[in-house]
């Protein structure tokens, strides 16, 4: 029960900290939306874990806490993934900038022997 207790506030911090990320213009409305669902799910797990078992058979899973488990690899690996395209999208937006950046001083210091 205390477990519970203990992993309720922290879901409804994890909660109240995405719609507040999501008021500073940090998490899409979208995005924000997803989190919420994963957070709300965690929570009915936590206080329903005979549900979780109840899925877990019905896809085939031997117990509940695998069903969470492998979900949470797949969940956890689509997240890197996203982390990943958006740091190479990142690196890309940064070399083009300090490209033009280059060019246009290159540009300047013509400008000046001239």
């Amino acid at each position: 029960m205390l477990i519970q207790i203990i992993f309720s506030l922290s879901f409804a911090i994890a909660l109240f900290t995405t719609w507040k990320r999501f008021r500073e213009d940090a998490v899409r409305f979208a995005e924000a939306c997803i989190w919420s669902l994963l957070w709300f799910a965690a929570l009915l797990i936590v206080w329903w874990p005979g549900f979780v078992s109840f899925l877990a058979g019905k896809v085939g899973v031997g117990r509940g806490a695998d069903l969470v488990i492998y979900s949470s690899i797949i969940i956890i690996f689509w997240l890197i993934f996203r982390v990943f395209v958006r740091l190479e999208a990142i690196e890309r937006q940064t070399s083009a900038l300090i490209r033009a950046e280059a060019l246009h001083e290159f540009d300047n210091e013509l400008a000046k022997e001239k």
